[in-house]
C-alpha cells in the first residue's frame, strides 16, 4: 500500500474511480504533470472536477462504463459494453482504443448531454430493480407463494427485454397500456 501522490507519481494514466462527490477532492489533493492523464468514471460529471489537474498540465477525461456492477453474487463483462468518454482529442483516441481492446463499444458523450446520458444508464439498470422488486411485493401483496415471484417475474422481465432488443420499445408493449383498456388499470391503481 502507497500514498495516493506516490501511486501517481509512478503512472501515466490515473483513473479516479470515487464517487462522484469525491473527484474534485482527490483531484485537487494531488500534483499533476503534463505527461500525465487524468480520468474519472462518473457518467454524470463532466471533466470540471479535474480541472486542477488540467491547470498543471495534465489531460483529462471521462470514462463511464453503461453497465451495472452490482454487489456478491452478481455478474458484469466489458465485452460488448458502451463507454460514454469526454476528453481532449488525443486523450478521446487512447480511451477509444482502449475500450476497443477489451471488446467495448467508445461512444462520445458531449458535456452537456452527460447528465441525460447517465439519467438514461440509472434507469435502464437501477430504475429496472426497482420496478421488479416492486412487482414481488405485489405478488406477495397477493398472496402468492414468494419462492415463485423470482421465476415468475423473471421470465416475465427476461422475455420482454429480448423483444425490446429485437424490436424496439414500442412493438414490445403489451397488456392493458398497449389496449387503453383504462377499466383494468384503474383496477390496478385501486388494488396497489
Amino acid at each position: 500500500v502507497v500514498e495516493a501522490q506516490e501511486l501517481s507519481d509512478l503512472c501515466d494514466l490515473i483513473f479516479v474511480t470515487t464517487a462522484d462527490a469525491a473527484i474534485a477532492e482527490v483531484t485537487e489533493s494531488l500534483q499533476w504533470r503534463e505527461t500525465q492523464a487524468v480520468v474519472h468514471c462518473s457518467g454524470a460529471l463532466t471533466r470540471e472536477p479535474l480541472s486542477p489537474a488540467e491547470r498543471m498540465g495534465a489531460r483529462t477525461g471521462s470514462l463511464h462504463p453503461f453497465q451495472t456492477f452490482g454487489a456478491g453474487g452478481t455478474t458484469a463483462s466489458l465485452s460488448g459494453v458502451t463507454f460514454g468518454i469526454e476528453a481532449e482529442p488525443n486523450l478521446y483516441d487512447d480511451l477509444s482504443e482502449m475500450v476497443d481492446r477489451f471488446g467495448g463499444v467508445a461512444l462520445r458523450v458531449p458535456e452537456a448531454t452527460r447528465p441525460l446520458y447517465h439519467a438514461a444508464s440509472v434507469m435502464s439498470s437501477g430504475y429496472l430493480v426497482t420496478l421488479l422488486h416492486e412487482a414481488h411485493t405485489l405478488w406477495e401483496k397477493a398472496g402468492l407463494p414468494p419462492d415463485a415471484a423470482t421465476a415468475a417475474i423473471g421470465r416475465l422481465a427476461e422475455t420482454t427485454l429480448a423483444n425490446v432488443i429485437a424490436a424496439g420499445t414500442h412493438p414490445s408493449l403489451s397488456g392493458p397500456t398497449s389496449r387503453g383498456d383504462k377499466g383494468t388499470v384503474r383496477l390496478h391503481l385501486e388494488a396497489m
